[in-house]
């Protein structure tokens, strides 16, 4: 029995032209239904047993400040700053991994630190997927194409390894990335409001406050220039951008100021043997090669530090992101049709 090629092609298109229509019809409930059971699924939180499983490497360290937080708040009736019958004291404000003042703490607060977690790690997946469904949604219009782009965003292998795996709970707040771009995008292609401004300015401190400082200086040194080259010569917005994240990193000195304090003021007591250099580096982003082969003497795993994006992701960036500027100017063009650009104002002047 031979397939008929262009019978499967034709059928191909036929059903991916019907699925889409649906989707575009019925997109209020097929969506989040879809991206619910979606997380459910690759959480492994669709299985009753996994809500009381402990969990593996830095659960226990993620389930201590949990407890820490939630002794402090209980029993001794504290704003949770310093517990000093653990591990010698423990410094939550100091901290900069403690996620004292961060949302995804109030689900460990109320409902104890297992359930808690993993009542936190849902709704983080749900702020991410809903944010960059919305977010693509926005940039191209087509529901199902913005519903799989979610879904693929679900599935990075990054947030498997932290956030499931090694219960790091600081990398929750990446979750909040997609609603950053979201409040951005809505900037560039309406216009700047207090709604979106405060938005930026929450998901910058939430990386603060949440336990991710690292976070909030990775995506401001690859947001800004991002922002600055698919946006020029629009500088203005991007020097905004950029005065928005510095003054998020100003509101958060309350949490930045007493690390550097406590930090600078208990020197290390051991050497550092990460082993970490600009070779290494750059095989993690690209995932070259194994941890093991690499010659590193860090006894870190070699997820820990490395993104594996491979060398292709900024291949695609480079290429599409003159595309991304066109796409920009045809939307503000679409929005105001009578505007002209520079290069028609000239041509209409010496003609």
């Amino acid at each position: 029995m031979f397939i008929n090629k262009q019978q499967l092609a034709s059928n191909s298109i036929k059903y991916t032209t019907e699925l889409t229509s649906f989707i575009e019809r019925q997109h209020r409930w097929f969506v989040p239904l879809v991206s619910f059971a979606f997380i459910l699924f690759i959480t492994g939180l669709w299985l009753p047993f996994h809500w009381q499983k402990y969990g593996s490497l830095d659960h226990s360290l993620t389930y201590t400040s949990y407890e820490a937080i939630r002794l402090l708040v209980w029993k001794y009736e504290q704003f949770p700053i310093y517990l000093q019958n653990i591990n010698g004291g423990l410094d939550l404000w100091a901290d900069p991994q403690s996620m004292t003042l961060g949302i995804f703490n109030l689900f460990p607060l109320l409902w104890g630190s297992i359930i808690g977690h993993k009542l936190a790690l849902l709704t983080a997946y749900l702020i991410g997927t809903a944010g960059t469904y919305h977010l693509a949604k926005k940039i191209q219009g087509n529901k199902a194409i913005a519903l799989a782009i979610s879904l693929s965003y679900a599935s990075l292998g990054y947030f498997a390894h932290h956030l499931i795996e090694a219960g790091h709970s600081n990398f929750l707040y990446f979750h909040l990335t997609p609603l950053l771009g979201y409040a951005i995008y809505s900037q560039y292609t309406s216009k700047i409001t207090l709604w979106n401004s405060l938005i930026i300015v929450f998901v910058y401190l939430q990386m603060v406050l949440g336990g991710a400082l690292p976070m909030l200086v990775i995506t401001l040194c690859s947001l800004i220039p991002f922002i600055l080259v698919s946006t020029w010569p629009k500088y203005p917005f991007t020097l905004f951008q950029a005065l928005l994240g510095i003054g998020s990193i100003l509101l958060a000195g309350i949490k930045v100021y007493p690390f550097f304090a406590v930090f600078g003021g208990s020197p290390r007591v051991v050497s550092d043997t990460a082993g970490m250099n600009l070779q290494h580096l750059l095989l993690a982003l690209t995932d070259h090669q194994p941890h093991t082969e690499t010659g590193s003497i860090s006894y870190h795993g070699w997820w820990e530090h490395g993104i594996g994006i491979g060398i292709i992701l900024p291949l695609l960036a480079i290429f599409f992101l003159p595309k991304l500027s066109l796409n920009l100017t045809n939307v503000r063009k679409r929005k105001n049709p009578n505007q002209i650009s520079d290069f028609d104002s000239l041509e209409l002047k010496y003609k």
